[in-house]
Protein backbone atom coordinates (compact mmCIF):
# COMPACT_ATOMS: atom_id res chain seq x y z
CA UNK A 1 0.00 0.00 0.00
CA UNK A 2 2.06 2.89 -1.27
CA UNK A 3 0.73 6.42 -1.12
CA UNK A 4 2.37 9.46 -2.63
CA UNK A 5 2.04 11.40 0.58
CA UNK A 6 4.98 12.98 2.35
CA UNK A 7 6.25 11.13 5.42
CA UNK A 8 5.75 14.25 7.51
CA UNK A 9 3.55 16.80 5.78
CA UNK A 10 4.25 20.40 6.67
CA UNK A 11 1.84 21.83 7.50
CA UNK A 12 -0.65 18.99 7.84
CA UNK A 13 -3.58 21.40 7.42
CA UNK A 14 -2.57 22.07 3.81
CA UNK A 15 -3.43 18.50 2.82
CA UNK A 16 -6.92 17.90 1.54
CA UNK A 17 -9.31 16.14 3.90
CA UNK A 18 -8.95 12.95 1.86
CA UNK A 19 -5.14 13.16 2.04
CA UNK A 20 -5.25 13.78 5.79
CA UNK A 21 -7.46 10.72 6.29
CA UNK A 22 -5.25 8.58 4.04
CA UNK A 23 -2.13 9.79 5.87
CA UNK A 24 -3.58 8.95 9.28
CA UNK A 25 -4.93 5.57 8.15
CA UNK A 26 -1.55 4.66 6.68
CA UNK A 27 0.26 5.48 9.89
CA UNK A 28 -2.32 3.71 12.04
CA UNK A 29 -1.87 0.61 9.88
CA UNK A 30 1.90 0.86 10.33
CA UNK A 31 1.53 1.24 14.10
CA UNK A 32 -0.86 -1.72 14.31
CA UNK A 33 1.53 -3.88 12.26
CA UNK A 34 4.44 -2.89 14.49
CA UNK A 35 2.50 -3.62 17.67
CA UNK A 36 1.45 -7.04 16.38
CA UNK A 37 5.06 -7.83 15.48
CA UNK A 38 6.47 -6.46 18.75
CA UNK A 39 3.79 -6.50 21.44
CA UNK A 40 4.49 -4.19 24.36
CA UNK A 41 3.26 -6.90 26.73
CA UNK A 42 4.41 -10.49 26.52
CA UNK A 43 1.73 -13.20 26.32
CA UNK A 44 2.69 -14.31 29.83
CA UNK A 45 2.35 -10.78 31.22
CA UNK A 46 -0.95 -10.32 29.36
CA UNK A 47 -2.26 -13.48 31.03
CA UNK A 48 -1.12 -12.25 34.47
CA UNK A 49 -2.78 -8.89 33.84
CA UNK A 50 -6.02 -10.58 32.75
CA UNK A 51 -5.97 -12.78 35.89
CA UNK A 52 -5.34 -9.75 38.09
CA UNK A 53 -8.15 -7.78 36.47
CA UNK A 54 -10.50 -10.74 36.84
CA UNK A 55 -9.67 -11.03 40.57
CA UNK A 56 -10.15 -7.29 41.00
CA UNK A 57 -13.55 -7.36 39.32
CA UNK A 58 -14.70 -10.31 41.43
CA UNK A 59 -13.59 -8.55 44.65
CA UNK A 60 -14.25 -4.93 43.77
CA UNK A 61 -15.65 -4.18 47.23
CA UNK A 62 -12.22 -4.98 48.70
CA UNK A 63 -10.62 -1.97 47.02
CA UNK A 64 -10.21 1.56 48.33
CA UNK A 65 -11.90 4.39 46.43
CA UNK A 66 -9.46 6.73 44.67
CA UNK A 67 -10.75 9.70 46.66
CA UNK A 68 -9.65 8.02 49.91
CA UNK A 69 -6.23 7.14 48.51
CA UNK A 70 -5.76 10.70 47.21
CA UNK A 71 -6.89 12.22 50.53
CA UNK A 72 -4.46 10.01 52.45
CA UNK A 73 -1.64 10.71 50.02
CA UNK A 74 -2.12 14.48 50.14
CA UNK A 75 -2.47 14.56 53.93
CA UNK A 76 0.18 16.61 55.77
Amino acid sequence: MSHALPIRPTPFEELSEEEQIRYIETHLDEIATELRANPAVSPEDAERLADSLSRHRSQSEAGIPWEEVEKEFLKD
